[in-house]
């Protein structure tokens, strides 16, 4: 019987180590397990913080392609539009020079027509219309052939 008292008591004891064991062990889990949840929890919000940041990234590019075309797209406008005006300027510049030498050719034809007509007036008249070219006054002329 004392053996069997040992026997017994070696049992219990062995028992409430395997019983303290699977305390600890499921004690252990239930922290293991909120420690697991905690640690994915803060994963995910690592995952959601990382999500946004990319599309928040995405989104911005795409904003800045889209100005940077846009952009282009007007200093391409600007840049045909002044050559137009450019074109433009020129053909302008052009008509004016031609206006101008066609003038000038007329100007010329008409003094000398004049300077023929002038040879040919009365001596009298001839005096008056120097006297109007060194004066420049075209009323003293028509008062001086009135007279």
């Amino acid at each position: 019987s004392k053996l069997a008292k040992m026997q017994s008591e070696h049992q219990r004891k062995l028992r409430n180590y395997i019983m303290a064991t699977k305390i600890q062990s499921a004690t252990r889990k239930k922290l293991a397990i909120k420690e697991r949840k905690r640690r994915w929890t803060i994963h995910i919000q690592h995952l959601r913080y990382d999500a946004a940041t990319k599309i928040q990234s995405l989104y911005r590019c795409k904003a800045a392609q889209q100005l940077h075309e846009r952009l282009a797209d007007e200093r391409q406008k600007l840049l045909e539009e002044n050559e137009r005006a450019h074109v433009k300027s020129l053909e302008k510049d052009a008509a004016i020079i031609i206006q101008r030498k066609c003038r000038m050719c007329l100007a010329k034809r008409k003094c000398k027509n004049r300077r023929i007509e002038l040879g040919s007036l009365h001596s009298r008249l001839l005096m008056y219309v120097e006297r109007f070219m060194v004066d420049h006054c075209l009323w003293s002329l028509m008062r001086s052939i009135n007279s």
